[in-house]
């Protein structure tokens, strides 16, 4: 929130830097690891254009409620 400002500004950000999140056409939750203070949660994604994406959430605690503080997101490595 500190540094975006509002939603809007947010959200425009994430339409313009990962299309793939948002715009994405298929999503599943993969495993979630603890790592201490933080978890990071797998997402494969399915972006507008077809191409498979993994996204890596890192997720912190905040007031009892889970929240993103970071994604990497990586083409999906595909296999057989």
């Amino acid at each position: 929130k500190r540094r975006f400002g509002s939603s809007d500004v947010f959200i425009n950000m994430v339409r313009q830097a990962y299309p793939a999140v948002h715009s994405a056409t298929a999503i599943e939750f993969t495993d979630r690891v603890p790592h201490g203070a933080f978890e990071i949660q797998g997402v494969r994604l399915q972006g507008p254009e077809g191409k498979r994406w993994d996204a890596y959430y890192r997720m912190v605690l905040v007031d009892g409620v889970w929240k993103i503080a970071g994604v990497q997101l990586k083409p999906a490595k595909l296999g057989i």
